[in-house]
């Protein structure tokens, strides 16, 4: 793991500390900030020894009890985003990022009987943010017939599958089955790949089901499972035309 993602992950973890350290709640909530607050250290002790999977995932773990815990402490509404991007920034930690060519092969080639879920974008871009919030959330749900990973667009070895998917818009989500390239119909010009973020995860859970339904069928097209609304809408732009 890069050591730059190792230091923003303490730096979010000490930024929560300062944040609940002053909270005034119930005995109950009292003794969910005690628990928190010895999980960040596990976690920053973890990162300064060895930075590994298993500290990742209990990162993950922390975050999402982290935002129940404001929820129930009225400190953070069912219906308020985040303050900021950097709860959804770590979510995409969570997920496989490919950055050169051959892992990309690798991951088509070796899915097997699996929806292979690759969205193209950066970790810079809000909407990709938000994108791999929903594909962290749903990626355990859709484990047993759906895969899913990140793919840098600005690596230079990614290049040949940005032109050859024609990915004009980020974040561009493309899925395979069995190393084909399955297709859907979203009412829209372009049927090759989901262009935006889902507006829930139970958007993506149907669209990853639909597309795993179909491929077992033997079909490499499928329709759309949402309504209309739920489909991002855009205008294709062509290029050297």
């Amino acid at each position: 793991m890069d050591i730059s993602i190792t230091n923003q992950i303490i730096k979010f973890s000490i930024n929560i500390l300062k944040e609940i350290r002053d909270i005034k709640m119930s005995h109950i909530h009292s003794i969910w900030k005690v628990k928190i607050i010895h999980g960040i250290f596990r976690i920053i002790v973890m990162n300064e020894v060895c930075f590994n999977s298993l500290s990742l995932f209990f990162y993950g773990v922390l975050v999402q009890i982290y935002q129940m815990f404001r929820k129930t402490t009225g400190n953070l509404s069912t219906n308020d985003k985040p303050q900021n991007l950097e709860v959804e920034r770590m979510s995409s930690y969570l997920l496989t990022v490919l950055t050169k060519k051959q892992e990309v092969d690798a991951i088509i080639r070796d899915t097997i009987d699996k929806v292979l879920v690759l969205r193209f974008g950066r970790a810079s871009d809000p909407v990709c943010l938000q994108l791999d919030d929903v594909l962290s959330k749903s990626a355990r749900e859709v484990s047993k017939f759906g895969s899913v990973a990140l793919v840098d667009i600005d690596s230079n070895e990614i290049q040949v599958y940005v032109k050859y998917f024609d990915i004009t818009f980020i974040p561009s989500t493309v899925f395979f089955f069995n190393a084909h390239h399955m297709k859907m119909d979203f009412g829209t010009a372009d049927h090759t790949k989901w262009v935006g973020a889902f507006h829930k995860k139970q958007d993506f859970i149907d669209v990853v089901e639909a597309i795993y339904r179909g491929a077992m069928k033997g079909k490499l097209i499928v329709s759309c499972p949402l309504p209309p609304e739920r489909i991002p809408k855009y205008q294709l732009l062509y290029k050297d035309v």
